[in-house]
């Protein structure tokens, strides 16, 4: 999808705006819009345009008036959202409903500018037992309220000028195939109080990182953001994280080889480390293909291989339209109550996709069709190497 000119030198790109490694001129290859697209493809356009800049670039104005125009929304995105974060805090205080901030909100501000690290939502950690009580201060401060009370989401959803949040009575779902579910409540409770605030310990942070990024290149995609915040919070933390800690938590979660991999791909492109493994370079070619939010003939791709390897269609759709109980539960609440419905609720949303989602259909079909099989062999063979 991109050359590896263009992945190698936003790499270098990145590193100038961190650790201030010397800029050099770009290769004649590349374009000033490939570099656009694969920066917005990994979500981090501000970091670029920070280091282009420097550059002496004829036409400057001209030639980087995209990378202008995400840094100026993306600034005009940071400022509503510190605005409505520090109206959801002072009200969350002001009526004594705990929280504590998590993800991006947090590791933003370890960015040389906090704007360079935008945030698709704003998550806050509440627990269940404040979820009512947050619930009905969202409301009370003009929150539309997208989901709240979900039997499989671990956090409510409120959105209000533009501005997603999402509170979280979980860190993890009890879902046996999502990692980090051994330590979920462990870190919940792994928080510390200062002047009155607050925030998970250093090792609960980093460790939830891991487990987050874990989750998103198991089922989707995270780009190169979340190695990015990996790479700077270890810069700040890493002499004084308690590291016995950690690697109870991460062997907790049966994420030790994929940790190691997130530290070798980071010393790998950081931190100058050539001599290591084909896993890591395929590993790293992973992460760059998929963006930050997934590449969909990839996923497709993996999956079709791993459910229907003997090119079953029928047995695709199957998976697709029979969901495990826990998601049929959110979209068909009497399950809660009467779980032995479940087959009549399977047959209401199969005549449901038939007679109304037409386009679904045929959008499955296509995604079947366009599945590579050797892909999705190659994708999964790699996520087994790396402990996913």
């Amino acid at each position: 999808m991109f050359s590896n000119d263009c992945i190698e030198y936003s790499i270098k790109l990145i590193k100038n705006v961190f650790v201030g490694e010397p800029l050099c001129d770009i290769p004649p290859s590349l374009t000033i819009n490939e570099l656009y697209q694969y920066a917005k493809f990994h979500k981090i356009e501000v970091i670029i345009y920070s280091a282009l800049k420097k550059l002496n670039i004829q036409n400057a104005e001209k030639d980087l008036e995209l990378f202008n125009n995400a840094f100026y929304q993306n600034i005009a995105i940071s400022i509503r959202q510190d605005y409505y974060y520090n109206m959801v805090a002072n009200a969350f205080r002001e009526n004594g409903v705990f929280f504590v901030p998590m993800k991006g909100s947090v590791i933003k501000h370890l960015y040389p500018d906090s704007n360079m690290r935008a945030l698709s939502d704003i998550d806050i950690f509440i627990g269940k037992d404040n979820a009512k009580a947050a619930h009905d201060i969202m409301v009370s401060l003009g929150f539309k309220t997208l989901e709240y009370d979900s039997e499989v989401l671990i956090h409510d959803t409120y959105t209000v000028g533009g501005v997603h949040f999402e509170l979280h009575k979980e860190l993890m779902p009890h879902i046996p195939y999502f990692k980090g579910v051994e330590v979920s409540e462990q870190l919940e409770n792994d928080v510390v109080q200062k002047n009155g605030e607050y925030s998970f310990t250093n090792e609960a942070f980093y460790t939830f990182m891991i487990i987050h990024i874990a989750k998103h290149v198991k089922h989707n995609g995270i780009g190169l953001r979340g190695f990015i915040d990996v790479w700077i919070y270890l810069n700040k933390y890493k002499n004084s994280l308690d590291w016995d800690k950690i690697n109870n938590y991460i062997n907790e979660s049966h994420l030790e080889v994929f940790h190691a991999f997130v530290l070798n791909l980071i010393d790998y492109w950081f931190e100058g480390k050539d001599d290591v493994s084909d896993d890591i370079r395929q590993f790293a070619t992973l992460i760059s293909e998929n963006g930050a939010i997934g590449d969909a003939i990839s996923m497709i791709s993996e999956e079709k291989y791993k459910d229907c390897k003997n090119n079953n269609k029928f047995r695709y759709y199957i998976n697709t339209v029979f969901l495990p109980f826990p998601y049929m539960v959110d979209k068909y609440k009497i399950l809660k109550r009467f779980p032995v419905l479940l087959p009549f609720c399977w047959a209401h949303r199969i005549i449901n996709v038939l007679l109304n989602k037409r386009t679904k259909i045929n959008t499955l079909q296509t995604h079947f069709d366009n599945a590579d099989m050797n892909l999705g062999k190659k994708v999964s063979e790699l996520k087994q190497k790396i402990g996913l």
